[in-house]
């Protein structure tokens, strides 16, 4: 039961999944494709922000040649991508393992994506940071291990476990992000493990880019007001978008 949006809300979203999901399983080069569609999709929204332009096309094309194992000119940008690969792959792995929402999780995808390049990657901060919003006051970090426990004690709680698996990415980001936990990264680690309840219920994760940040920060001012409909929004629509998106590219490899 959805106790913050309208279960019809998220109808479109669970159609779509299955959709694909039958589509994935009728040819084993389709899922093939739409496995590494959607891990570009992840990788190139976790390093948008770090690329030298902002040309949706030279980033991606950056994305691709990574992956492929071609050289990059930047090496700061290109160990970014293969970092964010990682992390990438180790929450579909937490996932597929069967493991159940832990803290622990979030420092380790924190770690894959700053190692080599953070020195303080996976560590919480011990100083205060500047706030990702104005008005917004990040916590103490003396109180940062408490305001992570309890945050988990909710995350394990019935009435989380109740709530349909967007509204609880949607709520883990908005909370993880007040809380700030990191010196840097908050914006990619917080929506990469909130994504944890998506992939498992079948979804692909979803990360908000450097094309899509502005109207992801307006939703966060919102949620942060205590208005998260604006939120949950977003992230409907933004899985809507990407599933759809992944259905195209079964169509096109239908014939191969």
């Amino acid at each position: 039961m959805s106790y913050l949006s309208s279960a019809q809300q998220f109808k479109a979203i669970e159609e779509a999944r299955s959709e694909l999901a039958r589509a994935r399983t009728s040819h084993a080069r389709w899922a093939e494709k739409v496995d590494q569609f959607f891990e570009e999709e992840a990788v190139v929204a976790l390093t948008s922000d770090s690329m030298t332009t902002p040309d949706s096309v030279a980033e991606r094309t950056t994305v691709q040649q990574a992956l492929a194992g071609k050289p990059v000119s930047d090496a700061a940008i290109e160990a970014r991508i293969l970092n964010a690969r990682r992390a990438y792959h180790y929450l579909l792995e937490f996932s597929r393992r069967g493991q159940e929402l832990e803290e622990a999780l979030l420092p380790a995808l924190h770690k894959k994506l700053g190692e080599g390049l953070d020195p303080f990657a996976g560590q919480y901060r011990t100083e205060p940071v500047k706030p990702i919003l104005p008005g917004h006051t990040p916590t103490s970090p003396n109180f940062i291990r408490q305001a992570l426990y309890n945050t988990f004690d909710w995350t394990g709680s019935a009435s989380f476990a109740e709530l349909h698996a967007v509204e609880q990415a949607a709520l883990l980001t908005t909370r993880l992000l007040e809380i700030q936990p990191f010196a840097d990264g908050n914006l990619k680690a917080a929506p990469l493990f909130a994504s944890f309840p998506l992939v498992k219920h079948g979804f692909p994760l979803i990360i908000f880019d450097g094309h899509t940040q502005p109207r992801f920060l307006r939703a966060l001012s919102a949620a942060f007001r205590l208005s998260m409909q604006e939120m949950i929004d977003l992230y409907d629509q933004s899985l809507l978008r990407l599933l759809e998106q992944a259905k195209v590219v079964c169509i096109k490899n239908m014939g191969q």
